[in-house]
């Protein structure tokens, strides 16, 4: 592939469609982990693993952090002729990836009890959440590295082998959650585990990728040359690119501890265990626009600086993605939430109703402007608008939507509680386009 010069659709659907097909076999297996244990354990179960969650999909953050922040320095330095540059990013990323994990991994251990606190986990739900939480640790380092690599193995060409990846980490983790929660009857321990598995058997792929098959990103014993202020200055640049999209995960696991503890409040056991449905559902939605984000991300970062035709036409063609994918989930969230919710709870159970009565459909809503949002917001980044795209971060994820999980609820109850995340996107959408227009306004005046 040439970045520069292929056809730009071409470029977009080469990237899209394994990067796409990676994220489905994701969610197959974030629906069927869900599936396995709110059938194989119960929705008191499906509970415990929806609190202990955040903490993989705080893994993910940072995983997504350090491959957006190295991808998009080593896809400049591509652009502009310097590999040996490129090189060097990506093997520096890389590293400091596996240092933030085992630091990460290591508090979380030292710290369990007062993480479990954090969580939200309520007392009568404490077993099931510590028999989930410990054998999950391992997993995070695992899915840091694994997450941030994937993203040097689609600039290095081979986004299909990032597929292969993640598929063979989402079958087995399928198959090893069968087997553990059923024939061998392990309960939350086993769901955990089975995820540790998986997340080691794709690390695995991906490193065998690196050392064995790549064509640009090849690991070698290349050393960053360099002083050691000049190499925390490289870190805080790739953290401060890569910084929203953590910021982006890091939204969803406040959502879902904030979402917790709502509907604990107003609802009990039985409304964690129906707000966990559309917490499995909508990191599957995040997955598919990321890979959207994903895509597209490389060939902005290649084109912007040189070539600014070619990047506004691969935003135009993801925007025109986003729209039809936001449309039709919300669609599905709306008219089939039934039989969504009927895969995770048994039918009539009071979590049950809650969750496809009112709350699905409720909450889909505010899906199309979710992945606007997580579109511009990562084109921002792809270009180098790092700070307007941190305070937009925290705006859309942190502040509206603790404003609106605080006052909806008053207003209109349990709806209220459906409908926090949507009503943020919403004014999280009107925001980010004020700013991005204005930005862009200010440029062009400069030029």
């Amino acid at each position: 592939m040439d970045l520069g010069k292929d056809k730009i659709s071409g470029l977009f659907l080469k990237f899209l469609f394994p990067t796409i097909a990676g994220m489905i076999f994701s969610s197959i297996f974030v629906v069927v982990d869900g599936i396995m244990v709110g059938k194989g354990i119960g929705s008191e179960g499906l509970a415990g693993v929806n609190l202990i969650s955040p903490l993989f999909t705080l893994s993910a953050g940072l995983g997504l952090m350090f491959g957006m922040g190295g991808s998009v320095l080593a896809s400049e330095a591509l652009g502009s002729g310097h590999i040996k540059q490129a090189r060097t990013y990506t093997f520096f990323t890389l590293k400091l990836a596996m240092i933030s994990s085992l630091l990460t991994l290591t508090f979380l251990l030292i710290f369990a009890d007062e993480t479990l606190s954090l969580l939200g986990v309520p007392e009568d739900l404490s077993d099931k959440a510590s028999q989930y939480y410990y054998p999950l640790i391992p997993a995070i380092f695992f899915n840091v590295l694994m997450t941030a690599g994937l993203f040097f193995i689609r600039l290095d060409g081979a986004p299909s082998f990032a597929m292969i990846c993640v598929a063979i980490s989402s079958i087995g983790n399928i198959f090893l959650d069968w087997l553990f929660i059923f024939p061998f009857g392990l309960g939350m321990f086993g769901a955990a585990l089975a995820t540790t598995l998986s997340q080691v058997a794709g690390f695995g792929i991906m490193v065998h990728y690196i050392v064995r098959r790549a064509r640009i990103f090849r690991f070698s014993s290349m050393k960053l040359q360099s002083s050691e202020e000049k190499k925390l200055s490289l870190t805080g640049r790739i953290m401060s690119i890569g910084f929203p999209a953590f910021l982006g995960d890091l939204s969803i696991s406040f959502m879902v501890i904030l979402g917790n503890f709502v509907f604990n409040k107003y609802v009990g056991v039985d409304g964690i265990a129906a707000f966990s449905v559309v917490c499995f559902i909508f990191p599957i939605i995040f997955m598919a626009y990321n890979a959207i984000v994903q895509s597209v991300q490389p060939i902005i970062s290649y084109n912007y600086k040189q070539y600014l035709r070619r990047a506004n036409q691969a935003l135009n063609l993801s925007l025109l993605t986003i729209v039809v994918c936001g449309i039709i989930f919300s669609g599905i969230a709306w008219f089939w939430s039934e039989n969504l919710v009927s895969l995770f709870l048994e039918q009539g159970t009071t979590a049950w109703e809650l969750a496809a009565r009112r709350g699905v459909g409720l909450f889909g809503t505010g899906f199309l402007f979710f992945g606007i949002n997580i579109l511009l917001i990562g084109y921002m980044q792809s270009i180098g608008i790092v700070k307007q795209a941190i305070f937009l971060t925290v705006v859309r994820g942190g502040i509206l939507t603790a404003v609106t999980f605080i006052l909806l609820p008053i207003i209109f109850g349990i709806n209220g509680i459906w409908l926090a995340v949507p009503v943020a996107e919403m004014i999280s959408f009107v925001c980010i386009i004020i700013v991005l227009n204005k930005l862009l306004l200010s440029k062009n005046n400069n030029k």
